[in-house]
């Protein structure tokens, strides 16, 4: 795996060499190597999107950190503010059980884009989800 690390070094495949040694590393119990050997993925390039969440799953799935697991969110977010980061980072607050949290994102996806109707059920679900019935009627 280290040549093709190395042969693939600064090309648009890199990321994809290194999301596959990651799955190695994950496979052997190193999980601290994977999650340095991800890290090296900037926000510049091709695979920084499939990076941040194969490093979300691994901080959720086999570390149990949720800090970790939404933050990796927020950096694609931050990296790429489009629909797509903003439906991720609510949905993964929603997986660690933080709809409150959920219904801010996509809320504020909203403002970003007034036009994307279905944030409106995206809203409802994650209002559903806090029991605050009350609310959830009155928002829309």
């Amino acid at each position: 795996m280290g040549n093709a690390i190395s042969a693939f070094s600064g090309t648009e495949q890199e990321g994809k060499v290194i999301l596959s040694n990651a799955k190695i590393l994950i496979a052997s119990g190193e999980v601290e190597a994977a999650l340095n050997e991800l890290s090296t993925i900037s926000d510049s390039q091709q695979y920084y999107i499939e990076t941040k969440k194969a490093m979300a799953d691994i901080y959720l799935k086999v570390l149990n950190d949720r800090q970790s697991y939404a933050r990796c969110y927020k950096e694609i977010v931050d990296a790429e503010p489009a629909l797509s980061s903003f439906l991720l980072l609510g949905d993964a607050y929603l997986n660690i059980q933080e709809p409150e949290l959920s219904v801010n994102v996509f809320k504020t996806a909203l403002e970003v884009f007034p036009r994307e109707f279905s944030l409106h059920g995206k809203i409802g679900k994650a209002l559903i989800k806090t029991h605050n019935y009350k609310r959830v009627t009155t928002t829309f």
